[in-house]
């Protein structure tokens, strides 16, 4: 019979290649809920946007088809919803803001200076 001469050599190499392993197991782990959780924002952020411009578009076309615009009005759209109200700050000119929400609650707001004379907006503010 022949007898092993390997003097506790394989287990602690063996304990420290598994634990080797395992860490890096965990940190893709974690950089994949990281990457997933990223993307998510993204994609609530690219439909903030979308929100952002069916609301213009649809505030710009009711103001063209009114002499005078709503005051306050909400849009509703499949992904969430766009809230506006107007202001009038001098003659001819229209402050409108507008409140962005998605379905999962993620806000995005700004608020523009149109000119009614020239038909156009003259300054674009954004809070997010």
């Amino acid at each position: 019979m022949k007898k092993n001469n390997e003097h506790g050599f394989i287990f602690p190499v063996t304990l420290v290649m598994s634990l080797l392993f395992f860490l890096v197991l965990l940190h893709q782990i974690e950089m994949y809920v990281v990457e997933k959780n990223f993307y998510h924002e993204i994609e609530q952020l690219y439909i903030l946007e979308n929100i952002m411009q069916m609301a213009t578009t649809d505030i710009l076309k009711d103001i063209h088809d009114n002499a005078y615009p709503i005051r306050n009005k909400i849009y509703t759209y499949p992904n969430g919803q766009a809230m506006y109200s107007t202001e009038q700050i001098e003659e001819g000119m229209l402050k409108i803001s507008i409140e962005c929400k998605t379905i999962q609650k993620r806000l995005y707001n700004a608020f523009f200076i149109y000119e009614l004379e020239e038909g156009r907006i003259i300054k674009w503010v954004e809070n997010r």
